[in-house]
Protein backbone atom coordinates (compact mmCIF):
# COMPACT_ATOMS: atom_id res chain seq x y z
CA UNK A 1 0.00 0.00 0.00
CA UNK A 2 1.12 3.53 -0.67
CA UNK A 3 1.56 5.91 2.25
CA UNK A 4 -1.65 7.70 1.23
CA UNK A 5 -3.56 4.40 1.21
CA UNK A 6 -2.13 3.50 4.62
CA UNK A 7 -3.24 6.88 5.99
CA UNK A 8 -6.78 6.40 4.68
CA UNK A 9 -6.89 2.87 6.07
CA UNK A 10 -5.78 4.13 9.49
CA UNK A 11 -8.32 6.99 9.48
CA UNK A 12 -11.10 4.59 8.50
CA UNK A 13 -10.26 2.35 11.48
CA UNK A 14 -9.73 5.28 13.85
CA UNK A 15 -12.84 7.31 12.98
CA UNK A 16 -15.20 4.37 12.46
CA UNK A 17 -17.14 6.41 9.93
CA UNK A 18 -17.54 6.19 6.17
CA UNK A 19 -15.52 9.35 5.47
CA UNK A 20 -14.80 8.47 1.87
CA UNK A 21 -18.09 6.75 1.05
CA UNK A 22 -20.78 9.15 -0.02
CA UNK A 23 -24.26 7.96 -0.93
CA UNK A 24 -25.86 9.92 -3.70
CA UNK A 25 -29.13 10.14 -5.52
CA UNK A 26 -30.19 11.67 -8.77
CA UNK A 27 -33.55 12.27 -10.30
CA UNK A 28 -34.53 10.66 -13.56
CA UNK A 29 -37.76 11.65 -15.20
CA UNK A 30 -39.42 8.85 -17.10
CA UNK A 31 -38.93 5.12 -17.14
CA UNK A 32 -35.60 3.73 -15.91
CA UNK A 33 -34.14 0.71 -17.65
CA UNK A 34 -32.75 -0.95 -14.53
CA UNK A 35 -30.94 -3.68 -16.47
CA UNK A 36 -29.14 -1.15 -18.68
CA UNK A 37 -28.20 0.97 -15.66
CA UNK A 38 -26.85 -2.10 -13.83
CA UNK A 39 -24.85 -3.16 -16.89
CA UNK A 40 -23.34 0.32 -17.23
CA UNK A 41 -22.26 0.38 -13.57
CA UNK A 42 -20.76 -3.10 -13.88
CA UNK A 43 -18.83 -1.96 -16.95
CA UNK A 44 -17.37 1.04 -15.11
CA UNK A 45 -16.40 -1.11 -12.12
CA UNK A 46 -14.75 -3.68 -14.41
CA UNK A 47 -12.66 -0.98 -16.12
CA UNK A 48 -11.51 0.84 -12.98
CA UNK A 49 -9.32 -1.15 -10.60
CA UNK A 50 -9.72 1.52 -7.92
CA UNK A 51 -13.40 0.65 -7.60
CA UNK A 52 -12.49 -3.00 -7.00
CA UNK A 53 -9.75 -2.43 -4.44
CA UNK A 54 -10.10 -3.58 -0.83
CA UNK A 55 -7.75 -3.04 2.10
CA UNK A 56 -8.14 -5.99 4.45
CA UNK A 57 -5.68 -6.61 7.25
CA UNK A 58 -3.98 -9.59 8.83
CA UNK A 59 -2.89 -9.14 12.44
CA UNK A 60 -3.37 -5.40 12.11
CA UNK A 61 -1.24 -5.08 8.98
CA UNK A 62 -3.21 -3.82 5.96
CA UNK A 63 -2.61 -4.93 2.41
CA UNK A 64 -4.13 -4.10 -0.93
CA UNK A 65 -6.37 -6.63 -2.66
CA UNK A 66 -7.88 -5.99 -6.08
CA UNK A 67 -10.96 -8.06 -6.83
CA UNK A 68 -11.52 -9.48 -10.30
CA UNK A 69 -14.46 -7.76 -12.02
CA UNK A 70 -16.80 -10.73 -11.56
CA UNK A 71 -16.35 -10.57 -7.77
CA UNK A 72 -16.82 -6.81 -7.42
CA UNK A 73 -20.59 -6.60 -7.40
CA UNK A 74 -22.09 -3.13 -7.30
CA UNK A 75 -25.83 -3.59 -6.95
CA UNK A 76 -27.88 -0.72 -8.31
CA UNK A 77 -31.25 -0.24 -6.69
CA UNK A 78 -33.86 1.98 -8.33
CA UNK A 79 -36.15 3.45 -5.66
CA UNK A 80 -39.14 5.62 -6.33
CA UNK A 81 -39.59 8.29 -3.68
CA UNK A 82 -40.62 11.85 -3.13
CA UNK A 83 -38.18 14.71 -2.60
CA UNK A 84 -39.24 14.81 1.07
CA UNK A 85 -38.49 11.09 1.54
CA UNK A 86 -34.98 11.32 0.12
CA UNK A 87 -33.01 12.48 3.21
CA UNK A 88 -34.35 9.61 5.32
CA UNK A 89 -33.62 7.07 2.58
CA UNK A 90 -30.02 8.29 2.21
CA UNK A 91 -29.47 8.25 5.95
Amino acid sequence: MSSAQQRLWFLDRFEQSPTYNAPFAFRIDGRVDGDALQAAIEDVVARHETLRTLFPDVDGEPFQRVLPPEQAAAKVEVVQCTRDDLPALLH
